[in-house]
């Protein structure tokens, strides 16, 4: 296959790979660092499919080549992929009935999101899916979210506001 075509498969393979997983801003410098291992693979598994008719090995320089020359290929070095976060606490022990616990730093809150949003920059889709969580994993402690909708029933939130009287509905003007 020749060289052109390989690195341009390499840059799509790399940039769907990105696209397509949750690669942190911080993440990049690490994943940077294994490209040229990446590519060198790659090129590896180019090379032993057939010849298509007028390659000549001789002329074409290889993908390695360019790595060595540019000395971003070590000799016999397997790569190390980063590795997954490690939680400051079990995720099974980070939801009690007072308080979630931030699986980035240990810290214990009655609702998350804020947190995470200014300590983390995460929404709590992005924090769930980074720390592989379901969809239905609380961000706010249960107590309090069953305290603060009993002040809203109690208020008459979502029966028509504060003007109606309890249980009763207000009727739109």
């Amino acid at each position: 296959m020749g060289n052109d075509k390989a690195v341009a498969i390499t840059a799509e393979l790399i940039s769907a790979y990105l696209k397509n997983s949750a690669v942190g801003a911080d993440d990049i410098p690490q994943l940077a660092e294994h490209v040229p291992e990446l590519i060198r693979r790659i090129h590896e598994a180019f090379a032993r499919l057939p010849e298509p008719a007028g390659f000549d090995l001789q002329t074409d320089r290889p993908v390695e080549d360019m790595l060595a020359a540019a000395a971003l290929l070590a000799n016999d070095v397997a790569p190390t992929l980063p590795e997954a976060p490690t939680p400051a606490v079990p995720i099974e022990e980070s939801v009690t009935p007072d308080h979630v616990v931030c699986l980035e730093d240990g810290m214990t809150f009655r609702s998350l999101r804020p947190h995470l949003v200014s300590a983390h920059g995460l929404t709590p889709e992005a924090y769930r899916k980074r720390w592989g969580l379901a969809a239905s994993h609380p961000i706010v402690a249960p107590n309090y979210s069953r305290d603060r909708a009993e002040v809203a029933r109690k208020i008459g939130l979502g029966k028509g506001g504060r003007g109606a009287p309890p249980g009763q509905v207000r009727k739109p003007k």
